[in-house]
């Protein structure tokens, strides 16, 4: 229905600040890195600084090339990003003194850190499997139907699709980046480094100039390439199903076309806002899964019931959204009925023989950067 057509869409702009926002930091964290050079000196880069030379050069290239110039980008990016995951893997085992010096460390830290889940008595909680299944199932359409949806043919949708399975192998890279950062900077990473910078101090502590240079590029690529892609669908979502509706409903192409170049670059600087802010990246990130989870139930819903209709879909999306936005808060800001919400649920999961590994005393205490 009409309404909750509204609702998809008003859930999607509420996201895209903090979606920029995301990409944006991750980049311009690098390049504040980088500028301060092995030595440990302060960065010669400011935040707003490095953020512009992120965003301004994603909006020049996308409002003058549009389609183009995007998925031209990312072509070249992809080679990019599959480097940037695993270049720094060899340098931090060299750094630490080698593979098995790397592993004892780790070991010695935390032996259930090369747990895929952490779990220190060994095997795969239940809990975690079913809902990162779950996760996947959610979010795969949108992963890999966003660049095959518009695909000119049935083969080069297929390649789109391949693509995008084939980048999910780069996660190997990345988590085992943070694994051997355990090793490298001393558990439990300590140095004053945050979480949110290792992998930033890491490419200026341990790699060599000429490939901290080339680091540096592949990671503005990665980000600059999945902005200008996400530009455009903010833009077109705008103009197709606000603008074109409600505002100017019969104008010419070119009007629509002009439209949708401006609209593009608003995203842009919204991320900047939410980039520029005190956020930290995993904090950034909890709150983006969280905005866009909020329809979650109803896809799933949709997909295996085929009598759900408009009014249970709007019912079920009013009922996450304040339960997202109270779990985003610390626990002495919790209203009464959430906290037994929360109780129950850490009941439930004992009853049918889950241990959660979080006592109910604790429960809420744990901030998104934890």
């Amino acid at each position: 229905g009409r309404l909750m057509e509204w609702i998809a869409l008003v859930v999607y702009l509420l996201g895209v600040p903090f979606i920029f926002g995301v990409g944006i930091k991750a980049a311009a964290m690098l390049v504040i890195a980088s500028s301060a050079g092995e030595s440990g000196t302060a960065p010669t880069i400011g935040l707003h600084t490095a953020i512009a030379m992120v965003a301004l050069p994603t909006l020049v290239y996308t409002v003058l090339g549009g389609v183009v110039a995007a998925y031209a980008v990312d072509l070249f990016q992809s080679l990019l990003i599959v480097f940037l995951s695993f270049i720094l893997l060899p340098f931090l085992v060299w750094k630490a003194g080698g593979l098995q010096e790397t592993v004892a460390r780790i070991d010695a830290h935390d032996p259930a850190a090369w747990s895929l889940f952490g779990d220190g008595a060994g095997g795969t909680p239940m809990v975690w499997l079913f809902w990162f299944a779950l996760s996947l199932f959610l979010s795969a359409p949108a992963v890999y139907g966003g660049g095959s949806g518009a695909a000119r043919s049935e083969m080069a949708a297929r390649w789109a699709v391949l693509g995008s399975v084939g980048k999910r192998l780069c996660t190997l890279g990345w988590g085992l980046t943070g694994l051997f950062a355990i090793a490298y900077f001393g558990p439990p990473l300590v140095s004053g480094v945050a979480p949110d910078q290792i992998f930033a101090t890491a490419c200026v502590q341990v790699l060599p100039s000429g490939l901290r240079g080339v680091m540096v590029a592949a990671m503005l690529a990665a980000a600059m390439s999945t902005l200008a892609s996400m530009m455009l669908a903010f833009s077109g979502n705008v103009v197709n199903n606000l603008y074109k509706n409600y505002a100017v409903r019969s104008a010419s192409p070119s009007h629509y076309l002009l439209m949708a170049r401006i609209f593009s670059a608003v995203p842009l600087f919204l991320g900047w806002v939410v980039a520029a802010s005190q956020l930290g990246l995993i904090h950034l990130v909890v709150i983006t899964e969280q905005i866009n989870s909020s329809l979650g139930l109803v896809m799933l819903v949709a997909v295996m019931w085929r009598r759900v209709t408009g009014t249970g879909a709007i019912a079920a999306t009013a009922v996450m959204a304040p339960l997202f936005y109270f779990g985003n808060l610390h626990s002495a800001a919790w209203p009464g009925w959430y906290r037994l919400l929360a109780d129950g649920m850490l009941w439930l999961y004992q009853a049918v023989g889950i241990q959660s590994h979080v006592a109910a005393e604790r429960l809420g205490t744990l901030r998104p950067e934890a």
